[in-house]
């Protein structure tokens, strides 16, 4: 998956971010890295 580098994302990017989260795919720590934002912006 490539690094989203926008301030701003649309709905269907904000799920998919959330969904690796719940889902296990990734930490919150890898996920925040991997979008360039902070791990509480996920939570």
């Amino acid at each position: 998956m490539a690094k989203i580098r926008s301030k701003s994302w649309s709905k269907e990017q904000k799920f998919g971010m959330v969904l690796s989260l719940l889902k296990g795919e990734a930490t919150a720590e890898v996920l925040a890295k991997r979008y360039g934002v902070g791990k509480s912006t996920l939570y």
